[in-house]
C-alpha cells in the first residue's frame, strides 16, 4: 500500500508492481493536479475510496488513466468523508471501477453483499436527492447486470488482470462458481442476474474453480484442515490481543467511540 509517496512509488514502478493506494478525495484532492503534471500518475495506479473527489480530480484520474475501486460497505462503515461509496461519479467521468471488500477485519468478505449494499446506498441516496433536495434530480439506480460487472470484469480491469481473469472467456483461466438455483432461498429464479446480485448468499455456491482447479465441491471447501487452519487463527488473535492489553468481551454492547476515518 502506497500513499502519495512519489519516492515509493518510482520503486514498485522499477519492480514492476501496481501501486495500490488509499485515497479519500476531499482530503488529498489538491495534490492530484502537482501529480499529474509531474507525469507521476498512470495506468498502474489503482485508488481505492475516492470518497467526496471533486470534480476537477476525477477528470484527472480519467485523463492519467488510473483505476478505481469503490467500497460500499467500508466507505459506510467507517464513515469515510462523506459516507458515500463513489460509483456514480466514477461512471460520470468516464471510469467503470470495481467493488472491493477493502477491510476483513470488521466484516466478513462476502462480495454478494457488496453488490447489495451498492444497489441499496445508490438508490437511497438517488430518492433522498430527487425527494428532499431537487425535485428535478433524475434517479440514478444500478441494474443488476451493472453491478455483476462491476464485481467481476471491472474489478479485474482493477487488479490489472483483465487478459487472465474476470469472465469466461478463450484465453483466460477457468475460474468460476457455481451456484445452487434450486435452493429454496433461490427457487424459482425469474433473472439470472438479480438471482445472483439480490438473493444468493455464500452458502448457496456449491462448487468453486480457481485456474481449472476445483477447491470447493458440493459446499465443501477442498484440501483445507480447518482444525489446524481454527488453531493458527485464534493462537494469532491471542498474540495480538496480549500485545495490545485488550481483554476481549464477546458480549460487549459498546465499544470504542467511532472517530471519523482520515
Amino acid at each position: 500500500m502506497a500513499q502519495l509517496e512519489p519516492e515509493l512509488w518510482a520503486e514498485a514502478r522499477r519492480l514492476g508492481l501496481p501501486i495500490v493506494t488509499e485515497f479519500f478525495g476531499a482530503e488529498m484532492a489538491s495534490e492530484l493536479e502537482s501529480l499529474h503534471q509531474q507525469g507521476l500518475l498512470g495506468t498502474d495506479n489503482i485508488f481505492n475510496h475516492c470518497t467526496a473527489l471533486p470534480d476537477e480530480g476525477w477528470k484527472i484520474l480519467r485523463e492519467a488513466g488510473v483505476r478505481v475501486n469503490v467500497c460500499p460497505r467500508s466507505d459506510a462503515h467507517y464513515g469515510i468523508e462523506d459516507g458515500m461509496f463513489a460509483i456514480e461519479a466514477a461512471q460520470r467521468h468516464g471510469i467503470n471501477p470495481g467493488l472491493s471488500v477493502d477491510n476483513e477485519t470488521s466484516y466478513s468478505t462476502d462480495m454478494f453483499m457488496e453488490m447489495r449494499v451498492a444497489f441499496y446506498l445508490q438508490r437511497v441516496m438517488g430518492m433522498h436527492k430527487q425527494h428532499c433536495c431537487d425535485s428535478e434530480h433524475s434517479l440514478t439506480t444500478l441494474p443488476a447486470a451493472q453491478l455483476l460487472k462491476a464485481a467481476t470484469v471491472d474489478g479485474a480491469a482493477c487488479a490489472g488482470l483483465q487478459d487472465k481473469i474476470g469472465s469466461l472467456t478463450p484465453g483466460k483461466q477457468a475460474d468460476l462458481i457455481l451456484i445452487n438455483a434450486g435452493d429454496i432461498n433461490l427457487y424459482p429464479s425469474g433473472n439470472a442476474f438479480g438471482t445472483v446480485v439480490h438473493a444468493t448468499e455464500r452458502s448457496n455456491i456449491d462448487t468453486v474453480m480457481i485456474g481449472g482447479r476445483i477447491v470447493k465441491q458440493n459446499g465443501k471447501v477442498q484440501g483445507v484442515d480447518s482444525a489446524r487452519l481454527r488453531a493458527a487463527i485464534d493462537e494469532s488473535r491471542e498474540h495480538l490481543f496480549a500485545a495490545a492489553g485488550h481483554a476481549p468481551d464477546i458480549f460487549a454492547e459498546t465499544f470504542l467511540p467511532l472517530k471519523p476515518a482520515h
